[in-house]
C-alpha cells in the first residue's frame, strides 16, 4: 500500500522552504516504510505501522512547525494496510495485517497522554479498507477479508465512539479494496456531507477501477428546533429514498417557515414571506434542483428571512 499526505502551511519552517504550486523536500521520516496509516490532527502528521519488508508497530508524528519528526508511543501491535482516521482530538486504526493474519482489532491513541487503548474490534478482520471520519464516526468500507487477499468486500461498517460499538452501514455498489477514501464536510449542521470511494481494486489487485461512489449518510433532524423554526418530533430523511422529504415533514408534522415547506405543504418556487425563491435556496445551499432536503437548512444558513 503506498500512502501519501499533502500539507499545507501558512507558517513556520515548511512554509518559508516552498513556494505556491511546488513541490518540495521536508524531513525524512525516522525509517523507511510503506502500508503505513497516517492521519492529520490538531496541525501534525501521523504516520503509524507499516513495513520495510517485516511488519512493525513503531509510529511517528511530524511537525511543519519545525520541520521534524519525533516517535510516539508504538501500535499495541505491528500492523500494516490499516485503516486509520482523526476524530475528536485522537487517531484510530482499524484493521490490517499483521504479517500473517488480517486483523479486526482497532486502537486510538490519545496525543496528550501518548498512549493506545483498545476498542471495540470491527465486526469482521479487514485489510487495506478505506476509513474516515464524518459526523462524530468513522466509517470503514471495503479491504479484504479472510481466508483469502482476492475476497475482497463492498460492506461498510461505522464506529460510534460515544458508544464503542460498530453497526452496519450500506454497502459500496463495487467491491474495492486499497481504495481512496475522502470526506466532504457538510456546509451546516443538517447537511450531513458525504464520503467518497474512489478507484482501488475489486480481485486483489488483479485488476483496478476507475469508477467512483459517493455515499450521504442517513439524516436525522430534530423538530425541537432552537433556531427559531418551530418543530415537533423528529424528522428522518433517508437520502436512499426509503422516505422522501415530504413523508418525512408529514410523518413528524414538522411546520418549517421559509423555504421548502410550509405547515407540511411543498412550496416549490413559491416566494414566502421574508424568504428568497424556495428554488434558488436549494440550490445555493444544497446543490439541488427542487426543493427536496431545502427544508433541513436552519433559517440563518438559507440566506433567508427569519420569521
Amino acid at each position: 500500500m503506498l500512502s501519501a499526505f499533502l500539507l499545507f502551511c501558512t507558517s513556520g519552517a515548511l512554509a518559508a522552504a516552498t513556494g505556491p504550486g511546488s513541490w518540495a523536500p521536508i524531513a525524512d521520516l525516522p525509517d523507511a516504510r510503506d502500508g503505513m496509516g497516517a492521519a492529520a490532527l490538531n496541525g501534525k502528521i501521523y504516520v503509524l505501522g507499516g513495513n520495510d519488508g517485516s511488519v512493525f508497530k513503531s509510529c511517528a508524528v511530524y511537525d511543519p512547525l519545525t520541520d521534524a519528526w519525533s516517535t510516539i508511543a508504538d501500535l499495541p501491535d505491528a500492523r500494516d494496510g490499516m485503516g486509520a482516521a482523526a476524530l475528536n482530538g485522537k487517531i484510530y486504526v482499524l484493521g490490517g495485517f499483521d504479517g500473517t493474519s488480517v486483523l479486526k482489532s482497532c486502537a486510538v491513541y490519545d496525543p496528550l497522554t501518548n498512549a493506545w487503548s483498545t476498542i471495540a474490534d470491527l465486526p469482521g478482520a479487514r485489510n487495506a479498507p478505506g476509513a474516515a471520519a464524518l459526523n462524530g464516526k468513522i466509517y470503514v468500507v471495503g479491504g479484504t477479508a479472510p481466508p483469502s487477499s482476492t475476497s475482497v468486500l463492498k460492506s461498510g461498517t461505522v464506529y460510534d465512539p460515544a458508544t464503542d460499538s460498530w453497526s452496519a452501514t450500506a454497502s459500496m455498489s463495487a467491491a474495492r479494496f486499497y481504495l481512496g477514501l475522502a470526506v466532504l464536510e457538510g456546509k451546516v449542521d443538517e447537511d450531513m456531507g458525504r464520503l467518497f470511494a474512489v478507484g482501488g481494486s475489486p480481485d486483489g489487485g488483479h485488476t483496478f477501477l476507475k469508477s467512483a461512489e459517493a455515499f450521504t449518510p442517513t439524516a436525522v433532524y430534530s423538530c425541537n428546533s432552537t433556531e427559531g423554526i418551530p418543530r415537533h418530533g423528529t424528522c428522518v430523511l433517508d437520502p436512499l429514498g426509503n422516505q422522501t422529504a415530504e413523508e418525512c415533514l408529514d410523518s413528524c408534522r414538522c411546520v418549517v417557515h421559509n423555504c421548502g415547506y410550509l405547515n407540511g405543504t411543498m412550496q416549490c418556487g413559491a416566494v414566502l414571506a421574508g424568504c428568497n425563491v424556495c428554488d434558488n435556496c436549494c440550490q445555493t445551499y444544497f446543490h439541488q434542483h427542487s426543493c427536496d432536503g431545502c427544508f433541513a437548512a436552519p433559517v440563518s444558513e438559507q440566506g433567508c428571512g427569519g420569521q
